[in-house]
């Protein structure tokens, strides 16, 4: 199994983003990469009645266990995934050194035709990838916005709409949800977080790179949110959580420049061994 790989890596950690759209596997050679997973994964993946979901899920759970084993050095077998209460994914070995106080985080996010999976030593982090199409069921855009209203805060509405076409306040609308979703993610509550709770907003209005949250009305000035387009219908937000403030809005104002560089012009080969 080759594919394109998008990487933007440095010292806190990764990001990978894989177009399994692009992915066009034979039976043999599908049911081979299932097998390489867990059975209770193995279940999961197959449930799905769409061919574009069940390579979604199953793109996620193997470039989970290859980033493991390239970080643990053992093989992807002896990796073994769960989840929390909430869902979230979490490894459960190989087991870190409790006493030496290491840390990995991962997230790991599938949408439209984008699988992205980041990770980190240093924070916590959620990540989430949108595709951009017209939400089905839906007659206009406005009708789509007036049954998620409850979903954003007044001042996130006014940036949604503040866009003078239609594409673009579809756009914008699904930037604001990606960040909401990183956020979640990253916090690992799922639906037990109220949404406008959370109130997402760009410091730089003009260039919108990155954004920050006020959560319950306060800005919480240790979670930073870096976005980023992987094509002109997806974008992708990453979630990081860390006091160092002034330092890592730099940091991951520098990373997004880095991120848009390697998503257009620097594809790498990722082959998943068939041993």
């Amino acid at each position: 199994m080759q594919r394109d790989l998008v990487e933007s890596v440095n010292k806190f950690g990764s990001k990978w983003a894989i177009n399994a759209e692009k992915w066009k596997p034979d039976k043999e050679e599908f049911e081979f990469y299932v097998n390489q997973v867990q059975p209770d994964e193995q279940a999961r993946i197959k449930k799905f009645r769409f061919e574009i979901d069940r390579k979604r899920a199953l793109c996620g759970r193997l470039l989970i266990r290859h980033l493991v084993s390239l970080l643990f050095s053992i093989p992807s077998g002896e990796v073994k995934l769960g989840r929390t209460e909430k869902k979230k994914p979490i490894l459960l070995s190989p087991q870190l050194p409790r006493d030496r106080g290491e840390l990995f985080e991962f997230n790991i996010s599938h949408h439209g035709e984008w699988v992205v999976l980041v990770w980190s030593h240093t924070s916590v982090v959620g990540v989430d990838v949108m595709d951009y199409s017209k939400p089905r069921g839906s007659k206009s855009v406005e009708s789509f916005f007036d049954t998620m209203k409850s979903s954003f805060t007044d001042d996130e509405w006014l940036t949604i709409k503040a866009e003078d076409e239609e594409e673009k306040r579809l756009k914008e609308f699904y930037r604001h949800w990606s960040l909401k979703e990183s956020y979640i993610k990253a916090i690992g509550l799922g639906l037990g977080f109220e949404l406008r709770r959370g109130s997402f907003f760009y410091p730089d209005a003009k260039s919108k790179l990155y954004a920050q949250v006020k959560i319950d009305g306060v800005l919480d000035h240790d979670w930073h949110f870096v976005l980023t387009e992987l094509d002109d219908n997806h974008c992708v937000s990453t979630a990081t959580r860390d006091k160092r403030k002034y330092f890592l809005i730099n940091k991951y104002k520098q990373q997004h420049f880095y991120m848009r560089f390697v998503f257009h012009s620097q594809y790498r080969q990722l082959v998943f061994p068939r041993t």
